[in-house]
């Protein structure tokens, strides 16, 4: 199974095309459409078209992950189920998303509830503003992100469909 057009749009158009590094919402070095500079990398003025390779390359990086880690119910999967997981996974990596505990300390269960195929559970972890992944830290407090709740509502509705 392959990101559909359509997420990535969605994707882009929430992550936004930076031509300068930048600190994203939870202090990391990020640049073009939301790629997190890794340790080594270093990008000077970034043009869309490398933004959109690199964009490409860390949505082949999220699809490599899935595959692995959805394994045994990618089969089971919708397209659009699949496309609403890239971007949650795109946001906030693959550890967060199979980690049971998650930033904020309490227990998420959504990757252990699509692996039982608990479609509706596995919603409510992953898009719900109980869960943490539409907060972000400041002044040393999770808070909730308008941008991100707007994020994981968009994601939630195409989990849905």
């Amino acid at each position: 199974m392959k990101a559909s057009e359509d997420i990535k749009k969605l994707i882009k158009n929430f992550e936004g095309y930076r031509s300068s590094a930048y600190l994203c919402s939870n202090g990391y070095p990020t640049i073009g459409y939301g790629h997190k500079i890794k340790k080594g990398e270093s990008f000077g003025v970034m043009n869309e078209q490398k933004a959109m390779e690199l964009f490409e390359q860390d949505i082949f990086v999220v699809e490599s992950q899935l595959q692995k880690v959805l394994a045994p119910i990618l089969p089971q999967l919708t397209q659009n189920m699949y496309d609403a997981i890239v971007s949650l996974v795109f946001n906030i990596g693959i550890s967060r998303f199979t980690n049971t505990i998650n930033a904020m300390g309490k227990s998420t269960k959504c990757y252990t509830a699509l692996l039982r195929g608990d479609w509706v559970e596995a919603s409510k972890q992953m898009f719900s503003t109980e869960f943490g992944f539409n907060k972000i830290r400041k002044n040393n407090k999770f808070v909730l992100s308008d941008g991100l709740v707007k994020r994981r509502a968009a994601e939630q509705k195409i989990f849905g469909q």
